[in-house]
């Protein structure tokens, strides 16, 4: 497998001198929506993304709890190293010669464990996602105008990605806490809940409580995080993006620096829709959350229905 070049293409020079947009939320968030107008707007978001517009090479080498921790404990030195391996990746530039077994060191594993609850990413999914990224088989960023990406596990590395990408700009997808305390979409809880001294549900009736918690200071742990990148942090309230979508997708064009004629905003007006899940949380007792994560909800700009 020939995967060395001597040569970066014209990706590499071209992009990577501009800072990345990154995008990411708990999951369930509706990252989906922003990555989509991004799209739109002539940004290059990677070769290998999903229906949900994931950039899978980052979740092959980052969405990997084990990992992250013995990383940690080693002073973050494997997980800079791997951010490296990942940017050159994405603008096509020049490979490095450790680069094939830090991806492969990524792959194998998760080849037995898969990458979320439940084994999903087990079997031959990860050397695709390894050999896609070696080989640089798929679409270019030609045309591009700026480059980025969507994962919504980005968010737990995001102090690692503010040393490697000092100028990036991060765009936090928020979703009312108390309708994704219900989502089926719980495997943040389950991969990361440990980074917040939250375990796992020993019972069904016990899981919106901790996803709600989860939401809660994982939120909390981006807000603070954000504030250090001062205007280059952007946090998205996807209820009001999906309601408003006039107000918002300006509030995402300026963030980006970008004027489109009106065609194009409309355009992009029309990519938010509010889903039949909004809302979903009225149909149960907020007595099953904990009443300080409900008041959290509210303090993040989320109207919260209570019955009398």
């Amino acid at each position: 497998m020939k995967v060395m070049r001597r040569e970066p293409p014209d990706d590499w020079e071209r992009l990577s001198a501009k800072a990345p947009v990154v995008i990411g939320g708990v999951g369930g968030s509706g990252t989906r929506l922003v990555a989509r107008i991004l799209l739109e707007v002539g940004y290059y978001l990677g070769r290998d993304l999903n229906e949900s517009l994931d950039n899978l090479w980052f979740t092959l080498l980052f969405k990997r709890p084990l990992w992250y921790k013995a990383a940690l404990s080693r002073g973050r030195s494997s997980i800079i190293k791997t951010m490296d391996v990942f940017s050159r990746a994405m603008l096509s530039g020049p490979l490095k010669m450790g680069d094939p077994a830090r991806v492969l060191g990524a792959a194998l594993p998760m080849m037995w464990r898969g990458h979320s609850p439940g084994g999903r990413g087990r079997g031959i999914w990860p050397l695709l996602r390894a050999w896609n990224l070696l080989a640089r088989k798929g679409t270019t960023a030609q045309g591009a105008t700026a480059w980025g990406w969507k994962e919504p596990n980005t968010h737990i590395y995001l102090e690692d990605l503010i040393m490697v990408f000092p100028d990036l700009k991060y765009i936090n997808v928020v979703r009312h806490g108390l309708d994704m305390a219900l989502s089926r979409n719980q495997q943040q809880l389950m991969n990361w809940g440990f980074l917040f001294g939250l375990g796992k549900p020993a019972t069904v009736e016990e899981l919106p409580r901790l996803s709600l918690k989860y939401w809660v200071l994982a939120n909390r742990r981006i807000e603070s995080l954000g504030q250090g990148l001062g205007e280059r942090f952007l946090s998205v309230n996807f209820d009001l993006l999906c309601l408003y979508p006039d107000k918002y997708v300006g509030k995402i064009l300026s963030f980006l620096g970008l004027d489109v004629d009106e065609a194009a905003f409309k355009r992009l007006c029309l990519i938010p829709n509010p889903p039949p899940t909004m809302g979903r949380y009225r149909r149960v007792e907020l007595s099953c959350f904990e009443e300080e994560d409900v008041k959290e909800v509210e303090r993040m700009g989320f109207e919260v229905t209570r019955r009398s």
